[in-house]
């Protein structure tokens, strides 16, 4: 079966699932964490599955995600290296639904996942414009700073070729809660 149909057939089904199981949620940002950005602010409809490789205290931890994006909603689901669920995220610009399994660490959580991700992958300028006041993006065609407050909370380094493309990577170091994660896009398609 094609590795594309498979995973967005998975994706669809944790989404039902999810949808069946959550009541929706506002998202407040937790401290030190941007605000989520809309999907329209995406500019574009695309489906993309990567590999997430995170570090937090000396563990090491592997993740498949796949996040879909279209100007109205965005879908982010993450499995593990054995095809197991770990969670399930809708986010419409307004309200979040998630659901978690049960096994996932509660370090591990999908608001900050979809974070980091729009922190590396929307527009910079659409970032910069959501920034509150206190907030800087520093961004050149291979790295983005976030400071808040003047301290350096998140960077982003463009490691190999450009992140929405195949074989695309890039590293997150999240300074302000002490993990790293190494993606690399394994999969691309235009909705």
């Amino acid at each position: 079966m094609n590795l594309r149909i498979l995973f967005t057939t998975l994706l669809l089904a944790t989404m039902l699932l999810a949808g069946c199981k959550n009541a929706p949620q506002q998202h407040f940002p937790k401290h030190g964490t941007m605000p989520l950005l809309a999907p329209a602010d995406f500019a574009s409809s695309v489906q993309l599955q990567q590999r997430v490789t995170g570090e937090y205290a000396g563990k090491r931890h592997e993740m498949l995600c796949v996040l879909e994006v279209n100007s109205d909603t965005l879908s982010l689901a993450a499995l593990s290296p054995q095809g197991i669920k770990l969670f399930a995220l809708q986010y419409d610009g307004d309200t979040v639904q998630q659901n978690r399994s049960r096994w996932v660490p509660e370090q591990l959580q999908p608001v900050q996942v979809l974070n980091d991700i729009q922190l590396a992958l929307w527009p910079a300028e659409k970032i910069i414009a959501r920034l509150p006041s206190d907030w800087q993006l520093q961004h050149s065609g291979v790295e983005r700073k976030l400071f808040e407050r003047g301290r350096l909370r998140a960077t982003v380094i463009y490691t190999q070729g450009k992140p929405l493309a195949k074989d695309g990577e890039y590293q997150l170091v999240n300074h302000l809660y002490g993990y790293r994660l190494q993606v690399k896009t394994l999969e691309t398609a235009t909705l």
